[in-house]
């Protein structure tokens, strides 16, 4: 007799960090994708389509076409001539959320949300190959093509390893999460 086994918990998750130049400085940032279910071991899922009911007028526009995944990034501004950065921006499946009464339910989502990715074990986060290492991978998170980067189909897999394994997943959501909380400081100050 076989049973069958169903994986359960966190799916898919991937981060990378993220850099770039402009004319007075740069733009540094972090990217977290994860694919939100509704298993026994929770309701994620149902619980951030709850918390974007009480956060936005339009909670619709947050979720991309595959609404099971959110993408969450924060990214802060380092100016050449100038001894500051900026205050961590959040952003949810590209949409810039500011903090504010109404969007408080959703820091704490995150903040729960990331803090839970850092306590993660191997066991506890599945990472399908299937999409690993399909198409749209390549830039779900972080809008950028790697095959338009990195021609060579081996050192395409190194980078899709390296971004959907469990240590950058627990790095991307240690800095996340301290970009939500040094937002909300700032806030609250």
């Amino acid at each position: 007799m076989m049973n069958n086994v169903s994986f359960t918990g966190l799916q898919n998750v991937g981060a990378c960090h993220v850099a770039g130049t402009f004319e007075r400085g740069k733009m540094v940032g972090t990217s977290l994708l994860v694919n939100l279910t509704n298993d026994f071991k929770g309701k994620d899922l149902t619980e951030y389509e709850n918390v974007m009911r009480k956060c936005s007028d339009s909670f619709g526009h947050y979720f991309p076409h595959d609404k099971n995944f959110l993408h969450i990034q924060t990214q802060k501004f380092i100016f050449n001539d100038e001894d500051f950065e900026t205050v961590p921006q959040l952003i949810v499946n590209g949409f810039p959320v500011d903090p504010e009464t109404k969007t408080m339910p959703l820091f704490s989502y995150i903040a729960k949300l990331t803090k839970r990715i850092i306590g993660s074990t191997e066991g506890d986060i599945k990472i399908s190959n299937d999409f690993k290492y399909g198409p749209d991978a390549d830039i779900y998170i972080s809008d950028i093509k790697i095959s338009e980067l990195e021609a060579s189909q081996e050192r395409r897999k190194l980078i899709l390893d390296n971004i959907y394994s469990l240590p950058s997943a627990k790095a991307g959501a240690k800095n996340i999460n301290n970009d939500i909380q040094a937002q909300m400081m700032d806030y609250f100050a």
